[in-house]
């Protein structure tokens, strides 16, 4: 809901949900819902949020098989 807060997250005036600081513990899944005359969507994303020091240690070791995926990319289509 509009206004609700949740530790570093929280639910802007227009539905979006903006995180401040996003750390590890805010990897998951994440769910939005919308309803309205017209009808009804639901869009579902998984959200990774890496440790920066796993970054550093990639770059001092010169790791380049470590592979990171981004998910949940594509909008949600809302049929009409």
């Amino acid at each position: 809901m509009p206004g609700s807060r949740r530790r570093n997250m929280y639910v802007t005036s227009d539905g979006a949900l903006k995180m401040e600081a996003a750390t590890v513990a805010n990897s998951g899944h994440y769910a939005c819902a919308a309803a309205n005359a017209v009808g009804a969507a639901l869009a579902r994303s998984h959200l990774v949020v890496f440790d920066p020091q796993d970054f550093e240690d990639v770059a001092k070791n010169n790791d380049s098989s470590s592979v990171y995926r981004e998910e949940g990319k594509h909008p949600m289509e809302v049929p009409m």
